[in-house]
């Protein structure tokens, strides 16, 4: 019969590596870990590191789709004013060109059609978070000024027609801002013709102002 000599030895060895081992699977039970160093699994740890820097990644877009989603959920609504106001200012010139209205009727169109203007106006300056909607890129800046020192008054836009976006982590970019000139200055030309507006029904110009009612 033959005898191991090393018996002895190889089973305290094995008895040591199931303590070793048992004092590991509590440890992890216990902190809810299983690697605490590079040792204990390197191929695991690698994939770990991985995970970990697209969890941050996955975090950071969410944070910043949730204040882009609430950012452009408060243009929407400022938008939805605007065309509010629009249409009050069309009722308004319109019932003004009527053919009826004496000076004093024609001064009161005027004032309110620059309440309405100037409604628009602080619509269009909105901000949200510390920065203005309307501004392209330059969102830390007021986007429009009135100035009244002409006749009529005009607008002036401080901001630019730059597009900003997003990326998302596909790789996909998404539109977040509608610079305010293609909005409120530029094609029809929304504040110049309410300004132009207002001047007509100041001097009386029905001509003009009907003219610009249409084009409103």
């Amino acid at each position: 019969m033959n005898v191991n000599p090393n018996y002895m030895q190889q089973l305290t060895s094995a008895l040591s590596r199931s303590q070793a081992e048992q004092q590991s699977l509590a440890s992890q039970i216990s902190s809810g870990v299983r690697l605490t160093g590079l040792g204990d699994d390197p191929v695991a740890a690698a994939r770990n590191v991985q995970l970990s820097a697209q969890i941050a990644a996955d975090s950071a877009f969410t944070q910043t789709a949730n204040t882009t989603t609430a950012r452009m959920q408060v243009t929407d609504s400022t938008l939805g004013s605007v065309v509010d106001q629009i249409n009050q200012a069309i009722s308004v010139a319109t019932a003004g060109n009527n053919g009826t209205n004496n000076v004093n009727d024609q001064s009161s169109v005027a004032a309110e059609l620059t309440s309405i203007r100037d409604e628009i106006l602080a619509l269009a300056n909105t901000s949200y978070s510390g920065t203005y909607l309307f501004s392209g890129s330059q969102n830390g800046s007021v986007p429009f000024a009135l100035d009244t020192s002409a006749t009529p008054a005009s607008i002036t836009y401080s901001g630019d027609s730059r597009v900003n976006y997003v990326s998302t982590p596909g790789g996909q970019s998404i539109a977040t801002n509608l610079p305010g000139d293609q909005v409120f200055t530029a094609g029809g030309d929304l504040l110049g013709t309410l300004n132009a507006l207002i001047q007509g029904f100041s001097t009386g110009d029905t001509a003009t102002t009907t003219a610009l009612t249409s084009q409103l």
